[in-house]
């Protein structure tokens, strides 16, 4: 889900970014950004914005994992001032006067992280905490997490566990 809605948001933001390299500038480009914003704005609430929340609490695993939780909320509410801070002055006619082709820089954003979470980041469904220690405590790599068995990553020591 999360990789399917960074790249959905990712295709929106291009398409913003494009809409906005026109050089006449039409009613139906202006419907086409305002209608692109819109599936925005539905596909990161509905999706990628939960996500995030539901990813860092089950990677966080471990004696560090206040430490990772904070330090991964920080990083989030870092990212999202950024994103606040610098869209008006991208976007507006005094400061940079990019106006919809910022679509490009943070359509571009979301390729790479796409692109991260397609290589690095491991999947975690149907792991409890303990077994996703192990794994990383092991150094299994993103790419073999979902293949191992639950026995190889079993924490307990004992046959019946």
């Amino acid at each position: 889900m999360l990789l399917l809605s960074c790249v959905l948001v990712a295709i929106v933001l291009l398409i913003v970014g494009g809409a906005g390299t026109a050089s006449h500038k039409t009613t139906t480009l202006d419907r086409l950004i305002v209608a692109m914003v819109y599936i925005y704005m539905i596909v990161y609430n509905l999706s990628l914005g939960p996500a995030v929340w539901v990813v860092t609490s089950e990677i966080s695993a471990g004696p560090n994992r206040n430490k990772l939780m904070a330090t991964s909320t920080g990083v989030n509410w870092f990212c999202s001032w950024m994103v606040t801070f610098t869209f008006p002055y991208l976007f507006d006619s005094d400061a940079a006067n990019l106006s919809a082709r910022v679509g490009f820089i943070y359509g571009s954003l979301m390729v790479a992280a796409a692109v991260w979470i397609y290589f690095l980041l491991p999947e975690t469904s149907g792991r409890t905490l303990e077994e996703i220690q192990v794994l990383f405590k092991n150094g299994v790599s993103a790419w073999n997490f979902k293949g191992m068995k639950n026995k190889q990553t079993n924490p307990c020591p004992f046959a019946w566990c």
